[in-house]
């Protein structure tokens, strides 16, 4: 699905090179000079990730309940971002992105994957292409790298209440639909993205209506542990979605933090969790 001509913003290599040069230097000059403020050592995650979580998420309210987060970091600078792109008037892009591995190597990668959907979900492209045209320039940016990524993209249409979405990697979607009051798992695995330029990644289109509501996490947070050794699951979080239909979205990613809290308990978790809940108005 990649488009002829001048048309695709990962080729040619020169449009490329000067499109990130442009989107990553000023996030690149602000985790420099914050780094510099605290006198060099290692970016802690609130310092160096400041600037990609600084979305005010009230400004999407148009056609869905005030969406909310949960972010929970295992260590000091972290592999997990989502983001919330206005694309269009009739289109908000949802992110969910879990890169592999932690430290500075993998916060770079994080910030030119943002920077890449950022600009690729401005186009008309659907899902799958966005994905696949990041994933063309993340694997000739990585070379021999062995950093990859996992995404869930979400294109969400408030005028006819359709959403569109493409996964990479393993980054779980559920869906509660609300007229018929159940809930599924909508996103199937497929190869992330930095492993394979080739990779070609399928859409999911749904038509949503009021009380649906989408969920997207990092399998840090399915997977956390407990005492026990026991994963917390899709179950689990399925459950949680299912019981707390009915309430606003920003309620219903805080019941599902209490409740991986208290299947946690003080077990020291060794992956970050990061979780995005959308719910559609009447």
């Amino acid at each position: 699905s990649e488009p002829a001509g001048d048309d695709n913003p990962v080729r040619p290599a020169q449009r490329r090179r000067q499109c990130r040069r442009q989107l990553l230097r000023p996030v690149a000059d602000a985790q420099l000079q914050r780094h510099r403020s605290t006198g060099g050592g290692e970016l802690t995650s609130e310092k160096s990730q400041i600037g990609i979580y600084r979305t005010p998420l009230e400004q999407f309210g148009s056609g869905t309940d005030y969406c909310n987060t949960h972010f929970s970091p295992a260590e000091n600078v972290v592999g997990d971002f989502y983001d919330i792109i206005p694309s269009r008037k009739d289109r908000i892009t949802f992110v969910m992105a879990d890169i592999a591995g932690k430290g500075m190597t993998s916060l770079v990668i994080m910030i030119m994957v943002r920077a890449m959907i950022r600009l690729v979900s401005n186009t008309n492209q659907d899902a799958a292409t966005i994905l696949e045209w990041v994933n063309k320039a993340i694997c000739s940016e990585l070379n021999k790298s062995d950093r990859f990524g996992s995404i869930a993209l979400i294109n969400y249409n408030s005028v006819d209440d359709t959403a569109q979405i493409a996964t990479c990697g393993i980054n779980p979607v559920i869906v509660y639909s609300a007229k018929d009051q159940s809930i599924s798992k909508i996103s199937s695995e497929s190869e992330p993205i930095g492993v394979d330029k080739g990779t070609q990644y399928k859409n999911i289109d749904l038509k949503l209506s009021a009380g649906d509501v989408i969920v997207t996490c990092t399998d840090g947070l399915v997977e956390c542990l407990n005492e026990s050794g026991a994963q917390y699951s899709i179950e689990k979080l399925e459950n949680v979605i299912k019981h707390n239909c009915q309430l606003q979205g920003k309620d219903i990613a805080n019941k599902i933090k209490d409740d991986v809290k208290k299947h946690c308990g003080t077990t020291q978790q060794y992956d970050d969790q990061s979780l995005l809940v959308v719910k559609i108005q009447g």
